[in-house]
């Protein structure tokens, strides 16, 4: 089996010949789907426009009630069009704290301002007209709370955890997962 290095935005990537993985939109590479994400996707077609992110994104697996809480508060926030706005453009685990990259404010097939979660701020949301920027307040709100949920809550198994140093990978995790990496 030959394996040829195929460049990606983030260095370069083996992969063998013949061999079809699904999943990556961007590189033309299909990696295999998180279950956990695509039922998010499935769930919520307002917010993710029918597919996975375009940027490589999964769910740990402990916060699944968390992303589904925020999904569902900010699919009752969209009024009227709104959801033209709006667009899940990732969701991972960033120095074991849970991001959520979206875009609202452009449609959707137009250039789109991402923000992170983690340093989104309430001016970054407030877009055109004053039903937006409220809107937009909200899902400012909603991303820190769930921000905050995942500092507390183990990444594995959904107990109260805290942050460990997993031999220099951040993870929040419960007494029992805090030595898995």
């Amino acid at each position: 089996m030959k394996v040829r290095s195929q460049s990606t935005r983030g260095g370069s990537l083996g992969v063998a010949e013949g061999v079809s993985i699904k999943g990556a939109q961007q590189s033309g590479i299909d990696i295999p789907g998180d279950p956990i994400l695509q039922h998010k996707v499935d769930t919520y077609p307002r917010l993710f426009h029918g597919s996975t992110p375009r940027s490589h994104s999964y769910v740990q697996p402990g916060w699944k009630d968390i992303v589904d809480d925020l999904c569902f508060q900010i699919d009752r926030m969209l009024i009227d069009d709104q959801e033209r706005l709006f667009a899940v453009r990732q969701i991972i685990d960033k120095l074991g704290t849970l991001c959520f990259y979206l875009s609202f404010g452009s449609v959707v097939e137009q250039p789109h301002i991402e923000m992170e979660s983690t340093t989104a701020t309430e001016e970054a949301l407030n877009v055109s007209g004053d039903r937006n920027a409220e809107t937009g307040g909200k899902i400012h709100a909603a991303l820190g709370e769930a921000i905050n949920r995942s500092n507390t809550i183990c990444s594995v198994c959904s107990r109260p955890g805290r942050m460990h140093d997993l031999h220099g990978l951040l993870s929040v995790r419960c007494d029992d997962h805090s030595s898995v990496r």
